[in-house]
């Protein structure tokens, strides 16, 4: 009997563990189910199951009591889970407490509540039980409200194998015609939303695309502000993805869209700048592109950014930068083939939030990084404007050696976390320099028929412009 009633004490202390350390992991997934798949979080499950493990081992050595050392762990699990948003709290009362005097402080009153355990253990077993049931129970709750769209994903990944994607053609095997060039700025507001909104005329980056042959769409959308819902749709060059897609209908979108094979059919080669292969085509940097939350945000770097391990997510967040300067750098000194008919696809994740760089170039302290309550405007338009310079750059590469080229600079949606005019967050940058001529009818084309007009006038494909969607 004694032996039976250790073991179920010993189950519900480890469980209790687990669960509290996993919760918020769990929660995570279920909330962005439909962008992120089981995959994509397991690591970040695993760095959780291993603190729980660690913690609980730290317990033991403390108090060589279960009780107390299970004790120690829940509550390092609920303060170090919640960490950004305990700090942010204190900091607006104690301003000057920093990262780690609240480490210390967690970990002090962790190891005091661990000692109270181990002095009335009936009362905190009591206690240890109701934790694992009331997190048991949330943690069914959220899979049971997630699984309809699990279900979807695997029913999705099943019919994945019947989707041939039509094989690009070879470099070697190029024909003479015209090179596309689509640069794809991530929530890059239109000039009208940048006006509206902040106040922000943009007017030097404006004239310097008129004045270099750029015909401007004041009133373009793309009728969505979800990365990945956007490029689905322009990709199959149809609405054919919205908020109920998971992220395995949106990758088989983007993948295997009716660009690509309209591309392959008119012997158009294929090849990414950047973060592109989520999109099909074989880019320069290792795509993450699938692994996103429905903010733009890798999996990893959101459930880092809340816990006592966002410095971790901070480091990642440099080297998230530096994939921004790489992808502009290689859209700046790419390989120029003229008359090549050559499709390139420009994937540039800015001026995506975190915004990193200053307006020159200098990087903005973490604190900055977002505007999403729209009070920090400053270091959305401080990146707008040095990655205006460094499209210049790029765009001058391009004119210079290919000037019978055509370049398509457009944004999937613009800026989604303005003040008071949140309906133009779908209102986008959309520029066409068409070999250097004017051409009025381009203006003012949705993002997808802006594609259907280049499709139809250069391939002599007889594409039906898209409805906007209802």
């Amino acid at each position: 009997m004694n032996k039976k009633n250790s073991i179920k004490k010993y189950s519900t202390c480890i469980f209790a563990i687990l669960f509290s350390w996993n919760f918020f992991i769990i929660f995570l997934y279920s909330v962005n189910v439909k962008e992120v798949n089981i995959a994509e979080s397991l690591s970040s499950f695993a760095v959780f199951t291993g603190c729980a493990l660690l913690s609980f081992l730290l317990g033991c050595v403390l108090y060589r009591h279960i009780c107390a050392a299970s004790v120690f762990s829940i509550i390092l699990a609920m303060l170090f889970t919640n960490f950004s948003i305990i700090l942010t709290l204190i900091q607006k009362i104690f301003p000057q407490v920093r990262y780690w005097h609240l480490l210390y402080m967690d970990v002090i009153l962790a190891i005091m509540l661990g000692y109270l355990a181990k002095r009335y253990t009936a009362q905190f077993m009591l206690i240890i039980k109701i934790v694992c049931a009331v997190y048991a129970g949330l943690i069914i709750i959220n899979l049971v409200t997630a699984s309809p769209t699990i279900f979807r994903k695997i029913t999705s990944i099943a019919n994945k194998n019947s989707i041939v994607h039509s094989e690009v053609k070879s470099p070697g095997n190029q024909k003479d015609g015209t090179n596309i060039y689509y640069i794809l700025c991530d929530e890059y507001g239109s000039f009208d939303q940048l006006m509206q909104e902040y106040g922000y005329e943009n007017s030097e980056f404006k004239d310097y695309l008129m004045q270099n042959g750029f015909n401007i769409s004041e009133n373009s959308f793309n009728y969505s502000n979800g990365t990945h819902i956007i490029l689905s749709n322009l990709m199959s060059l149809d609405y054919v993805a919205n908020n109920d897609s998971t992220v395995v209908e949106l990758e088989n979108y983007c993948k295997n869209g009716v660009l690509h094979n309209i591309l392959s059919e008119n012997e158009y080669t294929s090849r990414g700048i950047g973060e592109t292969e989520w999109l099909g085509f074989e880019g320069t940097i290792d795509s993450q592109g699938g692994a996103q939350t429905a903010d733009g945000e890798s999996f990893e770097i959101i459930a880092l950014k809340n816990t006592f391990l966002f410095i971790s997510a901070q480091k990642n967040n440099t080297a998230a930068a530096q994939k921004i300067i790489d992808t502009l750098t290689d859209l700046q000194t790419m390989t120029i083939n003229p008359y090549s008919s050559e499709f390139v696809m420009i994937y540039i994740k800015a001026p995506h939030h975190p915004y990193y760089f200053k307006s020159d170039g200098s990087m903005n302290m973490p604190t900055d990084y977002f505007n999403q309550d729209g009070t920090n405007s400053e270091s959305y338009l401080g990146e707008i404007e040095w990655l205006n310079s460094r499209l210049k750059e790029g765009i001058n590469h391009i004119i210079k050696d290919d000037p019978e080229s055509i370049i398509i600079l457009c944004s999937d949606h613009g800026n989604r976390f303005g003040i008071t005019h949140k309906s133009l967050s779908e209102k986008i940058l959309n520029a066409i320099y068409y070999k250097g001529e004017a051409h009025e009818d381009i203006k003012d084309l949705s993002g997808i028929n802006t594609i259907k007009y280049v499709l139809n006038h250069e391939m002599e494909t007889d594409l039906e412009y898209t409805d906007d969607p209802k």
